[in-house]
């Protein structure tokens, strides 16, 4: 299970973000693709402590907790080092890589079939679902055994990703 590996599961920041501060805030309109990314983004002003205490860093993964069922359940891995924290109705995954690679278990998670049995862990309310940090480490799923395995399938997946991503600048 994800609880196995995980080392770290964090909610976010409940602070409103602004147009201008020190930090970009990265919400649920970061995530495409299983990637994070860095447009139409807030900011916020924070103090050194709740900074370190919630600044990203590579290998962290963002975990959509609350949205609409559709949107609920996506996560998202950080690839660079740029400051930034994130909004409170993400969850923040670390896990140990020693055992799983963080991009192994990033494309696991947004894998179509992934998605559609995570949803069902969702609580519904009016017009969102919910999947908390709890029910997040209950995800079962398959670990190679070795990090040279796990490595060899992300690389694969990524060629994939980039056959794909020229396809889709070229149609665009």
């Amino acid at each position: 299970t994800i609880g196995d590996v995980a080392l770290n599961t964090q909610y976010g920041l409940s602070v409103r973000g602004q147009s201008s501060g020190a930090y970009p805030i990265l919400r649920m309109n970061c995530q495409e693709h299983g990637k994070v990314h860095y447009r139409n983004l807030q900011f916020v002003d924070l103090d050194d402590a709740t900074f370190d205490s919630f600044k990203l860093r590579p290998g962290d993964m963002l975990f959509n907790r609350t949205n609409s069922i559709e949107l609920v359940g996506r996560m998202a891995i950080i690839e660079d080092e740029r400051p930034a924290v994130f909004a409170s109705y993400l969850v923040r995954l670390s896990v140990d890589v020693r055992r799983c690679l963080p991009k192994f278990l990033n494309y696991f998670m947004n894998w179509p079939v992934t998605q559609s049995e995570i949803k069902k862990l969702a609580s519904r309310a009016v017009g969102q679902a919910n999947i908390n940090a709890s029910k997040l480490k209950t995800v079962r799923f398959p670990l190679p055994p070795t990090l040279d395995e796990q490595r060899e399938i992300v690389a694969i997946l990524d060629a994939i990703d980039a056959k794909i991503d020229l396809h889709r600048r070229k149609r665009d």
